[in-house]
């Protein structure tokens, strides 16, 4: 999985109820251009090809994520609310959730709790 400038808290297990490994390889020759590679490690090598399970991995934004843009009220249509969109094109997207390689399907189900 592919990351930039996001912080990884934890990565769950929910199909075997286990919290599990990972590690962010900041110093990853790509980091800086691309993107920072995130690892996980999955418990006791239970899976074959083909073998479905869910993960769940625990993650925040930063201020330096791209891919987030803010509009205060001042820059809306009735002033009144700020507003937040979304911009991951062409590489942005790893900086608002952990982005899957190209060779393998997933399901992503965002849920946000704390708003700036």
């Amino acid at each position: 999985m592919d990351c930039r400038n996001i912080d990884i808290i934890d990565v769950e297990n929910l199909t075997s109820d286990k919290k599990l490994s990972w590690n962010l390889f900041k110093g990853h020759e790509a980091a800086n251009s691309l993107g920072t590679p995130l690892v996980i490690i999955l418990d006791n090598n239970d899976y074959k090809l083909n073998d479905e399970f869910t993960l769940k991995i625990n993650y925040s934004t930063t201020k330096d994520s791209e891919g987030l843009l803010w509009l205060n009220s001042n820059q809306t249509n009735l002033k009144q609310y700020p507003f937040m969109f979304t911009q991951s094109e062409p590489i942005l997207g790893r900086t608002i959730f952990p982005c899957q390689v190209n060779f393998f399907k997933s399901l992503l189900k965002i849920k946000g709790n704390k708003f700036f």
